[in-house]
């Protein structure tokens, strides 16, 4: 193993193998973005059975600067962090505002989130006081190499892994579309700088992301569901899931807001023309491809653009 991978350190690599057994977090949800990872990450909190951090998203193994993504955890040690950005902004908008609503449920966490040295036992810990089927969901996981999925299987090897995908062309403009303010929505040139971007191909090339996981992960480890479903039959979806992590899928109904939707756009607009053939000329191949390696919903994006 390398030295410099993830910033981890040679004491946490030398401990690893005892914590590669661990059985503290079970499932990690691994993208895709804009996919409905909210609305799953959701619901699967209104369930007795499941036990999950605060955050949704951890950011802890795409933590290096070689990832666009937030860089929260990107320096391990406390000190570095002071002088960061975007941990500053986060520890305000989490942590004060716990500690004004007096809301000492998930106060200690925070805590210990914001103020210890980033390792894989601070990792481990952020689950140790919860109970029952315990994960988080981190769509930039998505993004991650093989290298640093490695590090994933070698610390969590029995992890189960959920992939939601969502019709990539859908999912470019989604995302354009939810950050991005009005005013830049309609700029092509602007738009296909963001389509083109490697972090963007990066996050809707489903077939590597699933073979990069599945190199390291037994398949069996690796569940896929989409996007189509959450519309659709959402208590279906939600029943595979939680029976793929080992909980009671009767629980869902009884339970679960199945209608209720999670971090929209609150302005959406619909693809202009001009736009939408940018993007079928982008992932024609790539949902091609889906259609004949997935099957399902991805057949149906085939038909939708290109039948």
């Amino acid at each position: 193993m390398q030295v410099f991978k993830m910033l981890v350190s040679s004491d946490e690599i030398h401990h690893r193998n005892n914590l590669g057994t661990n059985k503290t977090v079970d499932f990690i949800g691994i993208g895709a973005q804009k996919a409905g990872t909210s609305w799953l990450f959701r619901r699967l909190e209104e369930l007795p059975e499941f036990s999950l951090p605060p955050i949704k998203e951890l950011h802890y193994f795409d933590r290096n600067r070689k990832y666009d993504s937030p860089h929260t955890l990107a320096h391990s040690n406390l000190l570095l962090k002071l002088c960061n950005f975007w941990w500053l902004k986060n520890l305000n908008r989490r942590l004060l505002k716990n500690i004004f609503q007096d809301d000492k449920k998930h106060l200690n966490w925070y805590f210990n989130y914001f103020f210890s040295n980033y390792n894989d036992s601070f990792y481990l810990n952020l689950f140790e006081g919860l109970n029952g089927i315990k994960g988080e969901v981190s769509p930039s996981y998505s993004m991650l190499e093989i290298d640093d999925i490695q590090n994933i299987h070698e610390l969590l090897p029995q992890l189960n892994l959920v992939l939601l995908l969502r019709d990539p062309i859908d999912r470019a403009w989604s995302h354009y579309n939810y950050i991005n303010p009005k005013d830049k929505i309609l700029d092509l040139a602007h738009f296909k700088s963001f389509i083109n971007a490697p972090k963007q191909e990066k996050r809707s090339n489903y077939i590597e992301i699933i073979n990069n996981y599945t190199s390291v992960f037994p398949k069996e480890q690796l569940f896929i569901g989409f996007y189509d479903q959450i519309k659709v039959q959402p208590q279906q979806l939600l029943e595979n899931v939680v029976s793929f992590l080992g909980g009671d899928a009767r629980q869902v109904a009884k339970y679960c807001q199945l209608d209720k939707r999670n971090n929209v756009n609150k302005d959406k607009f619909e693809i202009p023309e001009h736009f939408l053939e940018e993007l079928k000329i982008k992932y024609e191949p790539l949902i091609k491809a889906l259609a004949i390696s997935l099957k399902g919903y991805a057949v149906q994006w085939q038909k939708h653009y290109f039948e």
